[in-house]
């Protein structure tokens, strides 16, 4: 089958000639398609080239990137990821799930001989739609053609370190990068590859890299993105629209990630901007790849058939296929749907129909737990969901063996909008209670997706003015203590993965969890808050010890001298 369109040439730079290269005068910007060109440094891409796509946020108005500030970020990263000085991992909520990805020492060896896609360098004249109403015809053939860019590439870099806008001010920062029109483009573009296995690798930093969470993208959509030119909206819509349907057409023809279709064909229509479809059970059935229409009982694997009504917001084949309702369903790790949730769950955070809530209500338990102990609650995105889930006497701080999170640190962990936060909090819910295993109240949970939440200093505010604790040490129990002392345990024989690191250390505050995660801004909010740097955790390891990145390294070491001078 044919994969996405190329409408232009896909232009490459070696990633040897990345590291090389010097800014160009007054100011240091990086060189354009043009200069490269003339250097005979750009060449066009083949399909024998093992490549990356780097996607970025403008830093200027009509230049990118006018100091070379974000292109010595992206150098000294890419030595940094060449060195193995950089250890990437899967997200935290995906590790603790059982999902596992790294980036092996054979995966750094072979991105010596990588070609980088970076669309200053890959687009001509891209900087000619700057200031105009409408993009030339032949940049936008190049627009068009990067789903073919993204599946064509073997890595997907979000080169997104927090620097200053060069015209406006502002900060621009990964939050920004997420809220971009076009970069959510991008990022989508590489879910709909044809390929399921490119990483998503999130630069911060030149010493701060992860493999991105997509709960910071997989609830939003291009068309709802940020455009310094409102007539792009409409072009990223259509170019999503050919990417999805190309993904789509895909996996139906060839039967593979059969989840991963369901969950893409139930909800295309918040993708595209469109009004839910109501289907006949035949419809429904071709659509989702479901074996039969006659019964209602489960799918043999994966998905099951109501899980799919409630994400496509079918109200009919809700009702019929309501008796499936209970059931846990699969992961699928490429949207960050972590496995044992239920239809309830699915629903708390994607539907806004009232009517497919109170369907679901007469065959659930408010209170049903995925694999975890965690309720649907939760995992709710708008406040009339909280509302519906409360009135059916949800528990507002409920949460169950083995190691189950309350509803308040669960809105925390999936970066749930600040009102649906406050509701929880009107609503009665403690904002220091530490969950089933005792060990991650709200402030520590926020601190996972904290660089990727734009809302995080509206929501840090909001649990401190509730009383939340900024000293709070987290007490594991149960599982989790067990988990934690086997951790420790390995600590000094072998390699560990950024859970085992945080498990190991997890009795502390939620100042020592930010500088675990290198959460800099959220520790600075913290410190500001009259947080303790020198309380240590059960092995005796202060905050100072578990800061992760030179930046906090830094912060707590700025802190400490102010406090002495004083």
């Amino acid at each position: 089958m044919e994969g996405h369109q190329q409408l232009a040439p896909m232009w490459v730079v070696h990633i040897s000639e990345i590291l090389k290269m010097k800014g160009i005068a007054p100011y240091g910007a990086p060189p354009d398609h043009q200069q490269l060109k003339e250097a005979g440094l750009i060449v066009e891409w083949e399909p024998s080239f093992l490549t990356i796509f780097v996607s970025h946020q403008w830093l200027g108005k009509h230049h990118p990137d006018q100091k070379g500030s974000q292109f010595k970020v992206l150098q000294r990263a890419l030595e940094n990821l060449l060195g193995g000085r950089l250890q990437i991992e899967m997200d935290l909520p995906m590790q603790f799930l059982g999902e596992t990805q790294v980036l092996s020492a054979a995966n750094r060896a072979s991105l010596s001989e990588a070609y980088i896609w970076f669309d200053w360098f890959s687009i001509p004249k891209i900087d000619s739609k700057q200031g105009s109403e409408e993009m030339r015809d032949d940049v936008f053939l190049a627009v068009q053609s990067i789903p073919f860019y993204v599946e064509s590439c073997q890595l997907f870099i979000a080169l997104a370190p927090t620097l200053k806008h060069n015209d406006l001010d502002e900060e621009c920062n990964y939050c920004t990068w997420l809220q971009r029109g076009w970069c959510s483009l991008e990022i989508w573009c590489n879910l709909l590859s044809r390929k399921s296995d490119t990483p998503m690798i999130l630069i911060r930093s030149s010493d701060h890299a992860e493999f991105a969470m997509p709960i910071h993208w997989v609830y939003g959509s291009p068309h709802t993105g940020n455009f310094a030119v409102e007539a792009d909206r409409q072009k990223v819509t259509k170019v999503m629209q050919q990417a999805l349907d190309s993904k789509l057409q895909f996996l139906h023809s060839s039967g593979q990630n059969q989840d991963l279709l369901r969950y893409l064909e139930a909800v295309r229509h918040q993708l595209l901007g469109e009004s839910p479809s109501q289907l006949g059970s035949e419809a429904f059935a071709s659509r989702f790849a479901l074996a039969t229409t006659a019964t209602t009982a489960p799918c043999s694997s994966g998905f099951t058939a109501c899980a799919c009504a409630v994400l496509a917001e079918d109200r009919a084949q809700v009702r019929r296929l309501v008796s499936q309702a209970t059931m846990h369903q699969p992961g699928v790790a490429e949207v960050g749907l972590t496995k044992g949730r239920t239809a309830l769950h699915l629903a708390a955070s994607h539907v806004k129909d009232a009517e497919i809530f109170t369907e679901l209500l007469r065959n659930c338990d408010p209170n049903i737990c995925n694999f975890l102990g965690m309720s649907p609650l939760g995992y709710s995105r708008s406040t009339q969901a909280v509302r519906i889930l409360l009135e059916a006497r949800a528990g507002v701080n409920y949460s169950a063996a083995p190691c189950g999170l309350t509803p308040l640190a669960v809105a925390c962990l999936y970066c749930s909008p600040t009102p649906v936060m406050k509701l929880l909090i009107e609503s009665q819910a403690d904002v220091n209670d530490q969950g089933y295993g005792g060990a991650a109240p709200p402030l520590v949970c926020l601190a996972v997706p904290a660089d990727g939440n734009p809302h995080l200093e509206e929501q840090v505010k909001l649990l401190l003015l509730s009383k939340a604790d900024v000293n709070l040490r987290a007490e594991p129990s149960g599982a989790l203590k067990l988990f934690e002392l086997a951790c420790r345990a390995t600590s000094s024989w072998r390699m560990q993965s950024l859970l085992e690191k945080i498990f190991a250390e997890i009795s502390t505050t939620p100042l020592g969890f930010a500088c675990l995660m290198g959460r800099e801004h959220l520790a600075t909010m913290l410190l500001a808050a009259m947080a303790d740097p020198d309380i240590c955790n059960n092995r005796g390891h202060s905050v100072v010890q578990l800061a992760r990145t030179d930046s906090i390294q830094r912060l707590l070491h700025d802190m400490a001298m102010t406090t002495v001078s004083l």
